[in-house]
């Protein structure tokens, strides 16, 4: 069988990405993480994100814990997942 690997560039627009986190956090993932806290506190969570701040999310199971663990999400940190999925796991990019 004759097989061509090729990689393939594509842009996407931050309007693109900032639909789909809108969509995440109104829609069904809020039953597993919490909001801890937000560079914009006068502004909901995708607002600060998307004026170039971040968002500190944990495990809603865990928030009651000392120590417990946090996520940052913020601009680099939204385009080094997006890259990671799109390297690792091609067919879903």
């Amino acid at each position: 069988m004759f097989k061509v690997k090729i990689k393939i560039e594509a842009e996407i627009e931050e309007q693109l990405i900032e639909d789909v986190l809108i969509t995440a956090f109104e829609g069904g993932s809020n039953y597993w993480y919490w909001v801890e806290k937000t560079s914009h506190a006068d502004h909901p969570a995708m607002v600060s994100l998307f004026k170039d701040g971040y968002v500190k999310i944990c495990d809603v199971e865990e928030k009651e814990m000392k120590n417990h663990k946090t996520w940052t999400l913020n601009k680099e940190t939204i385009k080094t997942g997006i890259e990671k999925i799109a390297e690792h796991q091609p067919k879903h990019s």
